[in-house]
Order: structure tokens, then C-alpha cells, then sequence
């Protein structure tokens, strides 16, 4: 058992999810790893906490190896949030079904038992 734990605390990443609505109301979630500081995952925290108060943009910069945030100046409007969906709905759309590892039972852990 303890060798199966420390393959999964492997596979594992410490990850923000962002909760993300496109202008046409479409959802997405974003993980940002939580322990990472490259400048990908700083500057995506950075501007997923921004575009909780203002619509922005995110643009990759490959050469500084970042994102870049635009803002939206002209809309004013409130993002609408999937009211019908619950996180856990939500978590499936994005990852799919057996993809989350909740139990012992989880197939991966039970193919991976040593």
C-alpha cells in the first residue's frame, strides 16, 4: 500500500482551479499549479485573480515565457456563472468520468497496486 501512495502523491500536482466564462457564456476550468513559481503559472494566477473584477484577455508571450493580461475596457457587464451546474458537474465536463482519483476502488489505484 505505501508504495502505491507515493506513485500516486507522484502522479498528484498541487492546483488552483479557476472557474473561466467566455463572453458567450461558455465555462472552462483553468488548474494553475499552486507550488509552481515559473512565470507561467505566476502570471496565469495573477490574471485569473484580476479577471475576477474586470473581463480580461490572457496573450501567451512564448519568449518571456508568461501570459500577458488585456483588459476589457468597454464591457461593464457581470460574468454569468452556470447557475444549473454543480462543482462537481463541472469537474466532470472538464476532466471527464474516471479521471479523479476519490476512492481506494479507483481502477488506476487497483492497476497500480504492488
Amino acid at each position: 500500500m505505501q508504495s502505491t501512495l507515493t506513485w500516486l502523491a507522484c502522479l498528484m500536482a498541487s492546483s488552483s482551479i479557476f472557474l473561466g466564462i467566455h463572453r458567450d457564456g461558455s465555462c472552462f476550468l483553468w488548474p494553475i499549479s499552486a507550488t509552481s513559481s515559473d512565470g507561467w503559472s505566476r502570471s496565469g494566477r495573477q490574471i485569473a485573480i484580476a479577471a475576477m473584477e474586470k473581463w480580461v484577455r490572457l496573450v501567451a508571450d512564448r519568449s518571456a515565457n508568461t501570459y500577458m493580461k488585456r483588459v476589457a475596457n468597454n464591457f461593464n457587464d457581470d460574468a454569468q456563472f452556470p447557475a444549473n451546474k454543480t462543482f462537481e458537474e463541472l469537474l466532470s465536463l472538464a476532466f471527464g468520468d474516471g479521471r479523479i482519483i476519490d476512492t481506494a476502488d479507483h481502477h488506476i489505484v487497483k492497476e497500480h497496486w504492488l
